[in-house]
């Protein structure tokens, strides 16, 4: 028993250490699977710098956008950096690499619905780049 505790504090200790890689999700926007008419525009005039914007309609409820992108997003280690999702209808969520001189990034996911009852979705994925 104790050899596994020893184990599991020099894992851990070391975890700073090892670089993870970054997902996908960080060089473009995960697709919304009911999207209707999606536009995507690339942003950034800098070419090492990622920040896009999509947008497009569904006729899902803004709950099941954000409740999407929360929930699969996590699964890349992005996690919500905005507290609870927003009555407003937004979820802003942050992901970066381990390393300290890296960029990170940053989702922002708002939704509102239409008077057609289309639920319209603005989704801005943006790398800060390190100082």
């Amino acid at each position: 028993m104790a050899l596994c505790v020893l184990m599991l504090l020099i894992v851990t200790a070391c975890l700073p250490l090892v670089k993870r890689s970054l997902p996908d999700s960080t060089r473009n926007i995960l697709p919304y699977p009911n999207a209707l008419n999606l536009n995507t525009q690339d942003m950034s005039k800098d070419p090492n710098q990622t920040w896009q914007v999509v947008t497009f309609h569904t006729q899902d409820a803004p709950s099941a956008v954000l409740d999407y992108y929360a929930n699969e997003l996590a699964k890349d280690g992005w996690y919500n950096s905005g507290g609870t999702i927003s009555q407003a209808g937004q979820l802003t969520l942050s992901c970066c690499s381990a390393d300290e001189d890296a960029s990170f990034f940053s989702i922002t996911v708002e939704t509102q619905q239409g008077s057609n009852g289309q639920t319209n979705v603005e989704v801005e994925l943006y790398e800060h780049l390190p100082f």
